[in-house]
């Protein structure tokens, strides 16, 4: 029996996530080059810590992923969260330990990037327009995401920064010298973002109930604090900048999606108090960034690639990528979580909600009776962030699933929207 499970098939290669697309020639090949290994319960398959250029998959059995904290997490072979790799954040974030005997895959990235080089149509040959053939949909996705996150590992992918405002009023917060009038000067260099400031300081939910007619006001009523991410959160907007014409509808989508699910995140933070509103805010502004860097990177690479086929690269390099961009910016680990972890339906960290759960639910409710909620999303009821968070009275009084989302929404509509219009106007 053993004997007969030592390979690795190209249909089994295809259960796995970032395989579901590939070209069968590419899975063909990348089965006669890699052995599947087994291992005794107890032992440590990926080191905290470590870095190196290698993707691990679960295939049987259970493993143990042991964060820095000590905190432990359970992973069988059976869940649907095997599906992807496993402490795929380099440098690695878990001890991964055999709970039982295990089988597992370890890829070399190089070697799969070779192979889907190999396989793939080159790029000068891609038609940009007219009736001729054009490349496999499996082959261009497996083109573009090796060469993403090749350009990615080699730290030779050109990442977003983090806008100058937000840098300077960051500084500017932290120096122990500064006052409102000092903060206030850094922020009426952006006369768009100061007036959205002194906007935000007058609104209902961050209001004092006396009108702020001055920036230094806004300041003062907002606090250093809430001042910070105020502006950091309007200044993320111009990252979502089209690169090319082909681009603008896509980022203004992304953008859309963006502000929706951060006025849900922060509409969640105030039903469950364990959340800072803001920093829940924050969250829901971060959690796809990486989707911003890699369709602005398709769009000066392949302008003209089929939109159908730049969404599954998108999907596949989000994760990665926004964890890239947020440790570039020196943004808290439980951030980076967010847009790494945020599309993992199925995550469950332990027993206490954090900010990825919070992401999670709010991009489900943001998809509650849409296309995508339709398109193989889990029912609220199925994800464990749901179960975790306190949504007040839908879910106390019963309802479950898609229903508490509604009600959640339709209680907390105001809210929502006004936040929401915050963060577009």
């Amino acid at each position: 029996m053993l004997q007969a499970r030592l390979g690795c098939s190209p249909t089994e290669l295809r259960q796995l996530r970032p395989f579901q697309h590939a070209d069968d020639r590419l899975l063909q090949a990348l089965a006669g080059q890699v052995t599947p290994q087994w291992a005794p319960r107890g032992t440590r398959i990926i080191a905290l810590g470590s870095d190196d250029e290698a993707t691990y998959f679960l295939l049987e059995g259970t493993v143990r992923l042991v964060a820095t904290d000590s905190a432990e997490a359970t992973l069988s072979a059976k869940d649907p969260a095997a599906r992807r790799p496993l402490s795929h954040l380099r440098p690695r974030r878990h001890d991964v330990i055999s709970d039982t005997t295990v089988r597992y895959l370890r890829i070399d990235n190089r070697l799969l990037a070779g192979l889907a080089a190999t396989f793939a149509e080159p790029l000068d040959r891609m038609p940009a327009t007219g009736d001729a053939p054009a490349p496999p949909v499996s082959t261009l996705e497996a083109e573009f995401a090796a060469e993403i996150r090749a350009a990615l590992d080699k730290d030779l992918l050109t990442l977003p920064s983090l806008p100058d405002i937000a840098v300077r009023v960051g500084r500017t917060v932290l120096d122990e010298k500064s006052n409102a009038r000092r903060v206030a000067a850094v922020v009426q260099t952006d006369p768009v973002i100061a007036a959205k400031l002194v906007r935000a300081a007058n609104s209902a939910f961050f209001g004092g109930g006396r009108r702020i007619e001055s920036l230094a006001g806004a300041v003062t009523q907002l606090g250093f604090q809430l001042t910070h991410k105020l502006v950091l959160s309007f200044a993320l907007r111009e990252i979502f900048s089209a690169p090319s014409r082909a681009a603008e509808e896509r980022m203004r989508e992304l953008w859309r999606h963006t502000t929706q699910v951060s006025a849900l995140c922060q509409t969640i933070a105030t039903s469950d108090r364990r959340f800072d509103p803001q920093q829940a805010l924050l969250a829901g502004l971060v959690h796809d960034i990486g989707s911003v860097a890699v369709v602005s990177h398709l769009a000066h690479r392949a302008p003209h690639l089929e939109p159908a086929v730049a969404d599954r690269v998108v999907g596949q390099l989000r994760g990665d990528i926004g964890g890239a961009i947020l440790r570039k910016w020196r943004f808290p680990e439980e951030l980076v979580t967010c847009a790494t972890e945020g599309e993992c339906w199925l995550r469950d960290s332990g027993a206490d909600p954090d900010l990825c759960d919070v992401v999670i639910v709010a991009q489900l409710l943001s998809f509650l009776g849409s296309a995508q909620q339709l398109d193989g999303l889990p029912n609220l009821s199925e994800v464990p962030a749901f179960g975790k968070l306190r949504l007040g009275g839908a879910v106390e009084d019963g309802a479950s699933g898609g229903d508490a989302g509604s009600a959640f929404i339709d209680q907390r509509r105001d809210q929502i929207s006004h936040t929401a219009s915050l963060l577009v106007s």
